[in-house]
């Protein structure tokens, strides 16, 4: 069979046999790397390791992969909330930011540019506060009656 494919599509039929000697080769540049005494073993291990590497787990791996997960759930990040109050906190330090560069600062045109492209940059900020503080009134009655 791999002689008729080998005709059709030779890449496919020489793969297998190039990865086989690229690991090899690998294997060997490593063990040379590392040729010493103490670190005679480890050339094994990786041999090992690059045997084992393509074998598919096992019932039992699987089962103690699933028991111990890579991170726990107590250690999953805690989500962020944006709220009101941290919207406009951020914003009154940046702009005590702006006001600080504007006493500091004697080139006009440098500060107007600059303090131009802060306001646009925060400007989605200030639009979900805003909109948020319009939900937040409360309506007058008379909304909520219609005239007839």
């Amino acid at each position: 069979m791999n002689r008729v494919c080998h005709n059709l599509w030779p890449d496919v039929v020489e793969a297998p046999r190039r990865n086989v000697q690229m690991q090899r080769q690998v294997l060997e540049d490593i063990a040379t790397m590392i040729e010493g005494p103490d670190l005679e073993d480890v050339a094994v291990d990786l041999v090992e390791l690059v045997a084992t590497h393509d074998d598919p787990l096992s019932n039992e791996d699987l089962i103690e992969l699933q028991n111990n997960p890579i991170y726990d759930e107590k250690e999953q990040v805690e989500e962020k909330v944006l709220s009101s109050g941290g919207i406009q906190n951020a914003l009154s330090k940046i702009y005590s930011g702006l006001d600080i560069l504007q006493s500091i600062d004697n080139n006009r045109d440098h500060f107007l540019t600059v303090c131009q492209t802060i306001k646009n940059s925060v400007g989605c900020y200030e639009h979900i506060l805003q909109e948020r503080k319009k939900n937040a009134t409360q309506k007058k009655i008379d909304v909520f009656f219609r005239k007839k």
